[in-house]
């Protein structure tokens, strides 16, 4: 299938889909999209991150996984929202930086324990993979990235996704669409991912 391409739907308040970017980065460089899904947008209640359930599920889950991928990984003690997060990485795509910006928010919420939803947090994380730390403040002051945030999730409700990670096998028709080949919802092994990515290509 010519021209097909791994959107990967996350949330960087997911520990799954952390996991998730560690997992795709193994493959080749460009051949992985990132895509906005916000678990807990404005309105919702963020959770406490200190319930019973939620520190089961940790060491029930994630540390598990954590360990066999060979990830670093620390429990976060704060919950933010992620709008933020998404516009400054759609900020970073328009100058060639998606990539870069996607793994430093997430190592900053899941291995430095900072808070990705201030703003000025995440400018210092722009300047450290090279953003123009001014040109990023101002993007997120004006919400100037936020209709591309708005544009992923729409996307992803029209796909009928409810979670992430969530994997997407997209190719183009004739007018430029993006259509999905393929879809994946929950975190893959490397030789999963890489098996079904090929068995797609092969129709």
């Amino acid at each position: 299938m010519e021209g097909t391409r791994l959107v990967l739907f996350a949330d960087y308040v997911c520990p799954f889909c952390f996991l998730a970017e560690a997992v795709t980065s193994r493959l080749d460089d460009g051949a992985v999209d990132g895509a906005a899904f916000e678990l807990r947008p404005a309105g919702t209640p963020l959770p406490d991150l200190d319930a019973a359930w939620l520190r089961e599920a940790w060491t029930r889950s994630v540390e598990p996984l954590a360990a066999e991928l060979g990830v670093s990984i620390t429990r976060p003690g704060r919950a933010t929202r992620t709008r933020k997060p998404h516009e400054a990485a759609a900020y970073a795509r328009s100058v060639g930086l998606h990539a870069a910006m996607r793994s430093a928010i997430y190592a900053a919420y899941w291995q430095q324990g900072r808070d990705i939803g201030r703003i000025d947090v995440l400018v210092e994380i722009g300047r450290s993979v090279g953003l123009d730390p001014g040109g990023l403040r101002v993007a997120l002051d004006i919400d100037q990235w936020t209709a591309r945030v708005d544009e992923d999730e729409a996307w992803a409700a029209e796909l009928g996704l409810g979670g992430v990670p969530a994997y997407v096998l997209t190719t183009g028709d004739e007018s430029g669409t993006r259509v999905a080949a393929g879809i994946r919802v929950g975190l893959q092994r490397y030789e999963e991912l890489t098996a079904w990515m090929e068995r797609n290509n092969d129709i």
